[in-house]
């Protein structure tokens, strides 16, 4: 796990340097503020394809996709230079029940990162950023045990699809003039 983790990683912030002139990378606050939405929307997917429930709208969602997104701004939360460790987490049993762990990981590590940010503040100086980094690597986990999840080439294929709906016809990365 760790490995596709590393991976994912490299292929993000790949991405973001060589696209961030049409695809601003937001701080880590707002990373995980975006992937908690997407967390979100994966679950929305569930409950859409479970059937059973009256909509007010009708939308194919995909949660695969959603949860794709969703690595890619938890990955973007940690940053361009963390480095990864092993861990001592055991996904056993991959289900759908994976999405409310995910969303609940997501949620816990936004709240987690208010609270650093406040210590930060408070004490002047850098706190521990392990009280919300386990919460991103939990829910990576589970994203990367989510039944039929093939992290990489999916996050390379919402890279892509970001790429073709962002960056101008013939521009390929940032050092390309107007």
């Amino acid at each position: 796990m760790i490995n596709t983790l590393q991976e994912a990683h490299s292929r993000v912030w790949t991405f973001r340097r060589k696209y961030s002139k049409w695809w601003s990378t937001p701080d880590a606050l707002d990373s995980l503020r975006f992937a908690y939405t997407e967390a979100a929307e994966a679950l929305d997917a569930h409950l859409r394809q479970k059937g059973g429930y009256a909509r007010n709208n009708e939308r194919e969602q995909d949660i695969l996709e959603e949860l794709a997104d969703c690595a890619i701004m938890l990955l973007t939360a940690l940053g361009p230079n963390y480095e990864f460790r092993p861990m001592n987490v055991t996904y056993s049993n991959p289900s759908e029940e994976y999405l409310d762990w995910i969303a609940g990981d997501v949620g816990a590590s936004l709240a987690a990162y208010k609270r650093w940010e406040a210590i930060t503040r408070k004490h002047g100086r850098d706190a521990n950023r392990h009280i919300y980094e386990e919460g991103i690597l939990l829910a990576l986990g589970f994203i990367v045990n989510y039944p039929g999840m093939d992290l990489v080439p999916m996050i390379d294929a919402r890279l892509e699809r970001i790429r073709r709906k962002h960056v101008k016809e013939g521009h390929d990365g940032q050092d390309d003039e107007d």
